[in-house]
């Protein structure tokens, strides 16, 4: 009973492992996903200022609004997602450059509505905010690399873990084939003894022997064999 309860809970310590390795795989792999998101929702909005720089519409201009929204939007909501300390500071470097690039984009777009075309020109060809595209794709491919890098190294302690018990496990699976094969051959080896009892029994009983005499020499037998 002791094995049985023993091989059991290596069982159920496996699969929670197993269950914890896909849960944390499946939450990085959402993380990056977010990260993705945000990447192409902020040049989905900055193709709305080109459209809306080329031929302003107001379909053009609907298109930003919601894509700058749907940016900061994403870029907090990665922030939330994000549970570990060391990956906490990144997230929050992401939100704060898609926040500044979305008040750059809102400059610009409100510079070429109000006519100053020239300024919005002279903006955007600064150093600082063409600096910024450079910031943004840094600071992601720091934070979607600190994702990655703890994504490993807690999956290869899980697998770790995941590999002792598998190896208990299997040590003691052997172990129970062994003692079930050596209670068996016990058991047979009894088994034997008895029916070869059996066989001089019913021999002496052949050769004219009283059944007293057998059955007295029978139990003697079976003390000494104990």
């Amino acid at each position: 009973l002791i094995f049985l309860l023993g091989f059991l809970a290596l069982v159920m310590l496996l699969n929670a492992r197993t269950a914890e390795l896909s849960a944390f795989a499946a939450h990085a792999t959402g993380i990056l996903d977010q990260s993705d998101s945000v990447q192409r929702t902020i040049g989905e909005a900055n193709q709305a200022v080109v459209d809306y720089t080329t031929r302003p519409t107001a379909t053009a201009l609907a298109t930003y609004t919601l894509k700058r929204r749907a940016a900061q939007l994403q870029a907090h909501q990665l922030v939330a997602m994000v549970t570990l300390p060391a990956q906490h500071g990144e997230a929050v470097a992401y939100a704060a450059v898609v926040d500044r690039i979305v008040a750059v984009l809102d400059t610009y777009l409100n510079d070429i509505r109000s006519g100053q075309s020239a300024r919005a020109r002279r903006y955007v060809a600064s150093p600082s905010v063409r600096a910024l595209g450079l910031s943004f794709q840094t600071t992601k491919g720091n934070f979607d690399r600190a994702v990655r890098q703890a994504t490993s190294g807690r999956s290869s302690a899980l697998r770790n873990q995941m590999g002792v018990y598998v190896r208990v496990l299997l040590a003691a699976t052997f172990a129970g084939i062994a003692l079930t094969l050596l209670t068996t051959g016990l058991f047979g080896v009894s088994i034997a003894r008895r029916l070869r009892q059996l066989a001089e029994n019913a021999e002496r009983l052949g050769s004219g022997r009283r059944a007293d005499d057998v059955r007295r020499q029978d139990r003697d037998e079976h003390i000494d064999g104990e």
